[in-house]
């Protein structure tokens, strides 16, 4: 299940279609409470963000999520590791890189240990995602 803030499209609960919905830092942990039967509740949040390295930048869609997410989202390691629990309480300036953010901030140069910094604020890279292989597959019925 994916919810996403916005506007309502049906009336509903005696509330107008329409209504402007907004998701508060801490409103995944009562959906999780009211939601048993799903194993992963949490908040995705993103934007474009300003992001440089030493070698090149760019505006970069940039999404903030739970360490779960690499699961939820089949996410696929190539170098490195995703960010854990620990990193999280630690609170942590690392970074996880989408392949193709990583060869537009760093072409060929290693990025695991450098700095990026996003909105002016450094992130140490600790890991690299695989490339997806997104194949459309044709079957005859």
């Amino acid at each position: 299940m994916i919810v996403f803030s916005g506007r309502t499209s049906m009336q509903a609960g005696g509330a107008r279609a329409g209504r402007a919905v907004h998701w508060l830092e801490d409103d995944y942990l009562q959906v999780a409470a009211e939601s048993p039967a799903c194993k992963y509740v949490m908040p995705e949040l993103g934007n474009d963000v300003q992001v440089h390295t030493l070698f090149n930048s760019g505006t970069i869609p940039v999404v903030g999520a739970l360490p779960p997410f690499s699961e939820i989202r089949s996410v696929a390691t190539a170098q490195g590791r995703f960010y854990n629990d620990e990193d999280n309480r630690e609170a942590r300036n690392v970074a996880f890189l989408g392949s193709d953010t990583k060869k537009q901030l760093f072409a060929d140069h290693e990025a695991i240990g450098q700095t990026i910094w996003m909105n002016g604020t450094p992130y140490s890279v600790i890991g690299v995602m695989k490339s997806k292989d997104q194949k459309l597959q044709l079957r005859r019925l």
